[in-house]
């Protein structure tokens, strides 16, 4: 649930995750950057951003893989976030 409410992507029957983006940066309160904004990456399509554009840009993904997992740590922010790969098979 975000401070706007709970947003959702779903995903289609043969679409998986190829990368996941977003940007952090420090907040009010917060003592260390934060999560601020996410944005899914498919074999077929990407989400709209979930958050803000602002602060330092990242990107979670290879080429040749889909994402199976996330890991991280949070609270009423997200303090990080990581994601489990596995090669893409046909």
């Amino acid at each position: 649930k975000t401070l706007l409410g709970a947003e959702e992507f779903v995903l289609e029957d043969g679409e998986y995750l190829t990368a996941l983006e977003g940007y952090y940066d420090k907040i009010l309160g917060a003592e260390e950057p934060v999560i601020i904004s996410l944005k899914f990456k498919t074999n077929k399509r990407e989400s709209d951003q979930f958050g803000m554009d602002s602060g330092e840009k990242f990107s979670l993904g290879e080429k040749g893989h889909k994402i199976v997992g996330f890991h991280g740590q949070a609270s009423d922010v997200i303090h990080s976030v990581g994601v489990t790969l596995v090669p893409i098979t046909t």
